[in-house]
């Protein structure tokens, strides 16, 4: 593939994830011709699909000037109407998210937004810091933030990321730690209000702009944050609707059940104006969210594994894994090279996840438990002086 259409293919790529997640995996799989398991298209869908590619690649692609991306779905809290639930452990590797990101900075992004899950979860901050210095100092990305629950920030991180950092955004839903808790932004009986307000402080001494993020729902409804938020005066605090989305926080496959916690259209309007004399308060309602913007550990960069194996190497390695399912991935690695394009491993397994493949370890069990052992060690024992026929006798 030119490189010329490697960059049209990537832009491409990156527009449709914006707008359908699941119909450009479904698109790119039919062009490129690698089959998914249980799923089949008649001729006359491949070719609608190869038709709709091909004016995607003749439009102009949208520029991701402004980029939310939540690296990671693991969470220390358990706040009841999450939108992005711990469904996957998934991190890409950091070699890779770098790739990814200078990608888009080639795109024309401008600002990058880390969030998560919690963020600062990952190796203690570090590949969250990493990140956030890589775009800045090697990008030189305008504005580099972070959106965090706040309770895993140190000083030291401050002290050694802050400066490549623009803003950080600390979740608080209530200033009463009763309601906090009830609502789930909490850790067992630690105080997250004492959080905040040692942020907050750091913040100003590494002069990193403050920001807060709430989001109204049942439980905080009718509380009056108007002094709390003067008190902290951050430059922006925007104020959410609780949302449902299907297969998150709501519907037969989500890990949390946030009906209860959903507030009307009117609710959100009383709070806003109880607040109007709050000159940071940006109101998000469920109007103006967007859910399907939300990009994730595993589908945010689409393309990023597509453009690292040609067509041929891909069939080449799926066709040797369903050859030989034992094959280990340091074969593969061997066998990439032999082909003339050496891959790491993870980007041998990510190209391998594409196309429907994942391996499986075995679980090493011993073929007796404990209990069996010392059931076979006490029979040996009370059988140990009995003849040779007594024993024989025994068995039977």
């Amino acid at each position: 593939m030119s490189s010329s259409t490697q960059v049209v293919f990537v832009k491409m790529s990156l527009q449709l994830c914006l707008s359908s997640i699941q119909h450009i995996f479904a698109t790119v799989l039919a062009w490129i011709g690698v089959r998914v398991p249980q799923v089949r298209l008649t001729s006359t869908e491949k070719v609608n699909r190869v038709k709709l590619l091909q004016n995607n690649i003749s439009q102009p692609a949208t520029t991701p000037s402004s980029v939310n991306y939540h690296f990671t779905r693991q969470c220390n809290y358990k706040c009841g109407f999450c939108f992005h639930t711990a469904k996957t452990s998934f991190v890409l590797p950091i070699d890779e998210a770098k790739r990814g990101l200078q990608l888009l900075k080639q795109s024309g992004l401008e600002k990058i937004n880390f969030s998560g899950g919690e963020p600062f979860l990952q190796d203690r901050g570090d590949f969250l810091g990493k990140l956030v210095q890589y775009c800045k100092q090697d990008l030189h990305l305008p504005s580099v933030s972070i959106v965090s629950n706040g309770s895993l920030i140190r000083e030291k991180w401050f002290q050694k990321y802050g400066q490549y950092l623009d803003i950080l955004a600390i979740s608080c839903d209530s200033f009463d730690e009763d309601t906090n808790q009830t609502i789930g932004r909490a850790q067992g009986r630690k105080s997250h209000l004492d959080n905040l307000f040692k942020v907050r402080e750091w913040c100003r001494d590494y002069k990193v702009a403050f920001k807060i993020n709430s989001v109204i729902n049942t439980f905080n409804v009718d509380e009056d944050m108007r002094e709390n938020i003067s008190e902290l005066n951050p430059v922006r605090w925007k104020v959410f609707q609780c949302l449902l989305i299907n297969g998150e926080n709501a519907g037969e496959n989500s890990l949390r059940e946030a009906e209860r916690f959903v507030i009307s259209d009117q609710q959100f309007q009383d709070f806003l104006d109880r607040h109007s004399t709050i000159s940071c308060l940006v109101p998000e309602s469920n109007q103006k969210v967007q859910p399907h913007s939300k990009m994730d550990s595993t589908c945010f960069f689409p393309h990023l594994h597509t453009i690292t194996h040609n067509d041929k190497t891909k069939r080449a390695l799926v066709r040797e894994v369903t050859k030989n399912p034992m094959v280990t991935l340091t074969e593969l690695q061997s066998s990439s090279v032999e082909m003339g394009e050496p891959s790491r491993r993870t980007t041998i397994s990510a190209a391998l996840h594409q196309s429907g493949v994942y391996g499986r370890v075995a679980r090493r069990k011993p073929l007796l438990s404990k209990r069996h052992m010392t059931a076979c060690l006490e029979f040996a024992k009370r059988h140990l002086r009995l003849s040779d026929y007594e024993k024989q006798d025994s068995l039977v």
